[in-house]
């Protein structure tokens, strides 16, 4: 009964998407209705087959999660372990020092970390005291990574990216080159939405994408920003030209190809079914690594067996290659931010090891096994702090997961 309540109630703002275009300010009742979407974000879904398709995938997840970590490996293979976060927002208050201890600890052994920055960090414009569509924020943002050892790429390709100009783009990729082991995936320059980072003996490969920029949607063309917007059908256009540059990343020979997508429909814990497809289409044009955030709530994470590589798996793509991995985070939830709502104050910080073996005529990649950190922000008198959610805890509902 309250699954159907729950249902009804989200029937009134489940079709209101920013995603798709900006309403006029003065429809106050879609702005009501949204509102009450960020409040109570859509934990049900219209559509059968979606629950019936992630039934069968958190199945798989929790059985090959479980079996993994007791999975024996021969010495001497090659193995990289990076750690994905999703959206750094603007916050009040001092953002020096957000992560607590046993988040930070979580960071230490990672290779790679990728971090979603959901805000300029221009010295060239001013700071708010509070922010809705505008955001800016202090370059201290970036000072509690300063102590993690492993590189960092800070993806810009988000809908924020522009808030303060292409200037603005660009002096918050310059702060950022200044820090340790820290590199940029977005800028100001068409190319910049591409990154190739050598590490641990693997060649890591980086696309970034986002699905608009807000207001700024004239002053992207001609920056490495790319708008590419998959929750709709008919994306041949869109996926051509990920095509063109997985091509130029799989040339560069490449070990591991990631897309980093600042994606899907926001306040929503499913995927549509044409960004599902589209997503499809995108692991078998080379594509390794789906990392998705924009929702601003947790969504399923689906392995993918390609041509093959484990029978068992409920989604079967094919390269026409050897047998491999393929891993889809549809939406890892934000990672510091200040909205309303325990599901947006919530997220997970997923660290992957990959693990490389030759194969008969070519490297394979297998996910050797994978760590689910949920974490949540609180507010503290110095300003936001990211803590580890600890058993038990009710912000972290999504029963796609069994932590």
């Amino acid at each position: 009964m309250a699954r159907i309540l729950r249902k009804w109630f989200e029937g009134f703002y489940r079709h209101l998407h920013l995603e798709d275009g900006r309403w006029p300010s003065k429809c106050i009742h879609k702005e009501i209705a949204y509102l009450l979407k960020s409040r109570f974000p859509c934990q049900t879904t219209l559509d059968d087959e979606c629950i019936n398709h992630f039934s069968k995938a958190s199945r798989y997840f929790n059985t090959y999660h479980n079996l993994n970590h007791k999975k024996q490996y021969e010495a001497g293979s090659t193995e990289i372990t990076i750690t994905l976060v999703g959206d750094i927002l603007f916050t009040p208050g001092s953002v020096i020092n957000y992560l607590a201890d046993s988040v930070f600890r979580f960071f230490c052994d990672a290779d790679c970390i990728i971090i979603n920055l959901e805000t300029p960090i221009s010295s060239e414009h001013a700071i708010p005291k509070y922010a809705a569509e505008t955001f800016n924020s202090s370059s201290d943002i970036l000072h509690p990574w300063e102590r993690v050892l492993g590189q960092k790429i800070f993806s810009l390709c988000n809908n924020h990216a522009l808030d303060c100009g292409i200037s603005g783009l660009d002096n918050t990729a310059r702060i950022i080159k200044t820090q340790p082991n820290a590199s940029v995936l977005g800028g100001a320059s068409k190319g910049d939405e591409q990154l190739i980072l050598e590490t641990n003996g693997f060649k890591i490969g980086l696309i970034g994408i986002t699905h608009g920029v807000n207001k700024h949607q004239d002053d992207a063309a001609g920056t490495g920003i790319p708008i590419i917007h998959l929750t709709k059908p008919n994306c041949d256009i869109e996926l051509q030209y990920i095509k063109s540059r997985v091509k130029k990343l799989i040339k560069e020979q490449c070990d591991i190809i990631i897309l980093v997508a600042h994606w899907g429909y926001e306040h929503e814990h499913w995927p549509n079914f044409h960004q599902r497809m589209n997503a499809y289409r995108l692991i078998e044009m080379g594509v390794d690594v789906i990392f998705g955030h924009s929702p601003h709530v947790v969504q399923p994470v689906e392995y993918i067996s390609i041509d093959g590589f484990d029978k068992d798996c409920p989604t079967q793509l094919s390269r026409g290659e050897e047998p491999r991995q393929a891993i889809i985070l549809y939406s890892v939830g934000n990672a510091l931010s200040y909205m309303m709502g325990r599901e947006a104050k919530s997220g997970i910080f997923p660290k992957l090891t990959f693990r490389l073996i030759q194969g008969i005529s070519q490297k394979r990649l297998e996910i050797k096994s994978m760590r689910i950190m949920p974490i949540k922000t609180q507010m503290t008198k110095e300003g936001c702090k990211i803590y580890e959610i600890e058993n038990g805890d009710k912000y972290f509902w999504h029963w796609f997961f069994k932590i």
